[in-house]
């Protein structure tokens, strides 16, 4: 769905990745089951990001909402078109828009 006035953008000719293995690290294209871990990594991952402390204010809730921005993004913007690729222990995880896809729907 596109934003009023935003033609959208044309499917992609290229094809989506599935994985594949890096310097002995598996990535793969992730599932519904990976996001709770995925989400928990990232909120590691961003835990002293200063735009995190700026968009989630309140420290004591910071975690809880970037888990919830999190997890809303990767389900409902992210992968459905096959946009998120983890690690099969979660220690990495990689979520993004791929080409052709439509505009974000999320929050």
């Amino acid at each position: 769905m596109a934003r009023r006035g935003t033609p959208p953008l044309p499917p992609s000719p290229l094809p989506v990745p599935t994985g594949g293995s890096f310097g002995g690290v598996t990535v793969r294209q992730a599932t519904g089951a990976d996001v709770a871990p995925m989400a928990a990594q990232l909120c590691r991952a961003f835990a002293d990001d200063p735009v995190m402390a700026h968009v989630f204010r309140d420290e004591g809730r910071r975690t809880k909402a970037m888990t919830a921005y999190f997890t809303s993004q990767m389900r409902g913007d992210y992968l459905p078109f096959g946009g998120c690729y983890t690690t099969d222990d979660h220690l990495g995880a990689a979520v993004w828009g791929p080409a052709g896809k439509p505009l974000l729907t999320g929050i």
